[in-house]
């Protein structure tokens, strides 16, 4: 984990990534809105969510890493399954929305994010849902949940 001087030098840096980042999800979800399950599109999205897990596992930000990794584990699910309907891509962009607010809300010197992890998990479970991977995600918030 970073200190608070580490984290100070690490953050303007893990800023402007997370958000580039987040962007190009946004891209390629609107591709996705675009031209139905694109092969192009999901793989850009499942390697940006990625990415940005990792980003944010270097920079010592957990609640972003999970989420990130957790809407990762339900698009893959997604992949292997249905594809990407319409609801999916609607609950993925919902997640979005509160991960922007997520990387907005990170506390910049000391990469805190004091923020109820309730609308997270509701998104979570809905993504989960449409994509059918409610019980790898409920398992995942149940056991990161007892830590």
């Amino acid at each position: 984990m970073l200190n608070g001087h580490q984290w100070q030098d690490r953050y303007p840096e893990f800023h402007s990534q997370s958000q580039a980042l987040l962007s190009r999800a946004q891209e390629c979800l609107l591709h996705l809105q675009l031209i139905d399950n694109d092969p192009d599109a999901i793989d850009c999205l499942i390697a940006t969510l990625k990415q940005l897990g990792d980003e944010a596992d270097i920079a010592s930000v957990a609640c972003v890493a999970g989420f990130s990794r957790q809407m990762l584990s339900a698009l893959e699910s997604a992949q292997r399954g249905a594809g990407f309907q319409n609801q999916t891509l609607q609950a993925l962009n919902d997640c979005f929305i509160l991960l922007a607010w997520q990387l907005e809300l990170v506390d910049p010197r000391d990469g805190a994010l004091m923020l109820d992890d309730g609308e997270q998990l509701e998104l979570l479970a809905n993504l989960a849902s449409v994509t059918g991977s409610a019980a790898t995600i409920s398992q995942r918030v149940r056991s990161a949940g007892s830590k």
